[in-house]
């Protein structure tokens, strides 16, 4: 059943997995591929757009610069006072070699004098031709005017940008210097190579030079008044099957009077081809793209699978009572998987942990039980015992003082006493371990606790016993119970001294550490058995023949009253007991 469940999982999580990567992967690819194309395509157009107005600026800025250039050149050229003086002397020859030397630079398509009735006088570009009357022609007029002008004009040459500027002899007109370049096949030839677009020059509404036949030979009246308006106008235009986007941009003379314009246009075909190539491009992305993710899915699917049955294995084998500490799911890769393995592996040794103190706390409360037991069973014998051994005490106090004035009997009822002593300490040590009295705490030098301690055991005979003490400097004063303290210190060194019947050395040191003081007990005595190291503590254990087996638990008893700890271990070298006292201020209980 439970491998069913482990399938049933797998399953599920690769379905999910699977409708993620078709909604999140596909359907993503697909749209934004889609958006891609409609953007490239918009773009195509755009681009289209804004290479025709491009090139229809640099078209109207290449026909401002030949205006600008014409008028510069014939107001400069006017102002030189040998060709009017030529002219007004007639003189064809020398006037000829000076025109011809400006229509030689290629810059001007036209180049010639008019006399002062509007005739042609000599012409540079076609110097057999001449009497041509232009006094008709509204530039002319202005230029005998006394003006210098450029403007848009007819003649025999053809339509051209012409410039005129008066020729002056002491302070008369004497003729009119005309400088122009002609609206010709070469002209848009040039345009076309410049823009690499198709090309047209419109004459009112009428087609006078282009590079292209038999396409919009006339400006309608609607793209008329649109270009009137607005100064340009686009549009898009279907011819033979194809495409065309087109625009045509108004010419204006000097005095803003609409002449003429200029068109453009681009075939759709090179977008259309693009457009295709892009589809293509795109389609083997979205395929490459497919595929990728596709192993992708597959690789990701196995790993998840991997790491889910190394984690429905693992929590299988969770056993709280097995000891295990370790980690029970071991996932190499560092992903979320790991996370949640290391998140199981810290959870089942904190199981581990929990139950082995609640095994240790089973353990505490059946010691307990038995120590309340054991302790209310004493504290009853105690006073059961104490009062006739007072009675006996005093009553062998009172035989030996008297009836016994010699030596005879004097040892027996020594001997009395002295063991109703020690029956009176023991009934103590009961009364204490089983009714402990209160703290009565106050600040004291630990220090000086240990030198009086060490003063008082010196006392007990012992033979070949050295006692070091190895004492911190500074240590803070501590509130403890002083006398209580001095029990525990005067248990641990007695314990210590008779441990070496042979001789040996004590070792009492204090040390800070961190916010507590520890005071270890250290001796080179005979190791403690192993199988007792365990019941050291537990009140009536003892391996000594006069002992009572309740110094060492009342010792544990206060020390755990001062909320300290005793710390105990023993080896072939040494024997150490370790008391750690805290430095927060005790509460009695």
């Amino acid at each position: 059943m439970r491998q069913f469940f482990k399938y049933k999982l797998k399953y599920r999580v690769n379905t999910k997995i699977f409708i993620s990567f078709i909604f999140i992967i596909l359907v993503t690819s697909v749209t934004s591929l889609l958006i891609s194309y409609w953007l490239f395509k918009d773009s195509i157009e755009k681009a289209s757009i804004v290479r025709l107005e491009d090139s229809i600026l640099a078209y109207y800025n290449e026909i401002q610069l030949i205006k600008e250039t014409c008028l510069t050149a014939v107001s400069a050229l006017a102002k030189d006072s040998s060709i009017a003086a030529l002219v007004s002397q007639g003189n064809r020859t020398y006037l000829g070699q000076i025109l011809s030397n400006y229509y030689r630079m290629g810059l001007f398509d036209i180049v010639e004098i008019l006399d002062k009735d509007g005739s042609v006088f000599i012409r540079a570009h076609d110097p057999e031709e001449k009497g041509d009357f232009k006094i008709d022609q509204h530039i002319i007029q202005r230029g005998l005017a006394g003006e210098t002008v450029v403007s848009f004009e007819g003649g025999r040459s053809g339509i051209a940008i012409r410039a005129v500027a008066p020729l002056e002899k002491d302070g008369n007109i004497v003729g009119l210097l005309m400088l122009g370049r002609l609206f010709s096949e070469k002209f848009a030839e040039n345009m076309k190579r410049l823009t690499g677009l198709n090309n047209g020059i419109y004459w009112g509404n009428m087609k006078i030079i282009s590079t292209f036949d038999d396409i919009l030979q006339t400006i309608d009246d609607n793209k008329m008044a649109k270009l009137l308006k607005n100064g340009y106008v686009m549009f898009h235009k279907k011819i033979n099957n194809d495409r065309y986007h087109f625009m045509i941009k108004a010419l204006y003379t000097d005095d803003q009077h609409y002449w003429g314009a200029i068109l453009l246009f681009l075939r759709e075909e090179s977008n259309a081809r693009y457009l295709s190539y892009i589809k293509m491009v795109l389609f083997f992305m979205l395929t490459i793209g497919f595929f990728l993710s596709l192993r992708v899915y597959l690789f990701l699917a196995a790993d998840i699978n991997n790491s889910l049955s190394k984690i429905i294995d693992g929590i299988d084998k969770l056993d709280i009572n097995s000891g295990l500490q370790t980690q029970i799911i071991d996932i190499k890769a560092n992903d979320e998987f790991k996370i949640i393995a290391e998140s199981i592996n810290a959870l089942s040794r904190k199981i581990y942990k929990y139950n082995q103190e609640i095994i240790l706390m089973q353990t505490n409360m059946i010691e307990s039980a038995k120590l309340a037991v054991a302790g209310q069973l004493s504290a009853g014998l105690a006073h059961e015992i104490k009062n006739p051994l007072s009675s006996i005490k005093m009553m062998s106090q009172i035989i030996k003082s008297r009836h016994l004035k010699d030596e005879n009997g004097l040892d027996e009822i020594n001997t009395v006493l002295e063991q109703v002593d020690r029956i009176d300490k023991l009934v103590k040590d009961l009364l204490e371990f089983s009714k402990p009295r209160p703290m009565s705490f106050s600040s004291c030098d630990i220090n000086e606790l240990v030198l009086d301690i060490v003063t008082t055991v010196s006392k007990i005979g012992h033979k070949n016993i050295t006692i070091e003490c190895e004492l911190a400097d500074n240590l803070p004063f501590l509130s403890v119970d002083s006398e209580k303290i001095k029990i525990c210190f005067i248990n641990f060194a007695v314990n210590a001294i008779q441990a070496m019947p042979e001789g040996g050395k004590l070792i009492i040191t204090t040390l800070l550490q961190s916010d507590k003081i520890n005071i270890e007990f250290k001796n080179n005595g005979p190791a403690i058995a192993q199988r007792n190291i365990g019941k050291i503590f537990e009140p009536f254990f003892t391996t000594k023949e006069q002992g009572s087996g309740l110094g060492l638990a009342i010792s544990k008893l206060i020390i755990e009253r001062h909320h300290g700890t005793i710390d105990f271990s023993s080896n072939e070298q040494e024997t150490v007991f370790k008391v750690i006292l805290p430095m927060e201020k005790n509460i009695s209980e």
